[in-house]
């Protein structure tokens, strides 16, 4: 059984642990952060569009509770709210905004929020998005990578949150207990992944939050 949910809020989607491939929990899925479920919120270099997402092959059987997924597109849900719930988070009426709930007025909101979301929201997989190392034309490794938090108006450089011999581009780290740019994905705000040089051109204000990240 899936012990946790990745839930993206405005488009009513849900990456369920057990059906990504990566293993039962979410914390096994995400263990290898930021190289999966950042790819959600990832923008291509220089407006490039995202390629189509490959097929989803589970390298074993799903368990019987499954449904069909598909992947969706790096970038996908930049942006977004995004959310995590567990069997323990509680029901869905006490987890879930009014604008979640009122899309779905058969669905029972007593029930735990896990399940809910299991039961009523789209289901999708990772992107699935392999990086091309230094031939990389999406994300390209010379590039400096920033989390915005597009909320709360700040960012983090990959270059300031990992030590330097470990900041390639967008993929920061092979260690699954080293700090990456996925960690900085807080649940309820807005976010999205582009490089340093998309915040320096705009107009808008942002804090640099790299020093209080790490």
């Amino acid at each position: 059984m899936a012990g946790f949910a990745l839930i993206n809020l405005d488009k009513r989607e849900v990456v369920v642990a057990s059906e990504t491939g990566f293993g039962y929990k979410m914390v096994e899925c995400i263990g290898a952060m930021p190289l999966a479920p950042l790819r959600f919120f990832t923008i291509p270099v220089d407006g490039q569009p995202a390629p189509p997402p490959p097929p989803f092959r589970p390298s074993s059987p799903l368990p019987h509770r499954s449904v069909k997924t598909t992947r969706v597109p790096v970038g996908h849900w930049a942006n977004d709210r995004i959310l995590i719930v567990n069997e323990y988070s509680g029901s869905a009426e006490d987890v879930f905004p009014v604008d979640v709930l009122s899309a779905f007025p058969d669905g029972d909101s007593s029930t735990d929020a896990l399940y809910y979301a299991f039961d009523n929201l789209k289901h999708v997989n990772l992107p699935g998005y392999e990086h091309q190392g230094d031939q990389d034309a999406l994300f390209p490794v010379d590039k400096v990578w920033v989390v915005h938090n597009l909320t709360k108006k700040w960012y983090a450089r990959s270059d300031k949150v990992v030590a330097p011999e470990d900041s390639r581009g967008l993929d920061l780290t092979d260690d699954a207990e080293s700090l990456g740019l996925g960690d900085l994905i807080w649940a309820g705000d807005r976010f999205d992944v582009q490089t340093l040089q998309s915040v320096q051109n705009s107009d808008e204000e942002w804090k640099d939050w790299s020093k209080q990240a790490k």
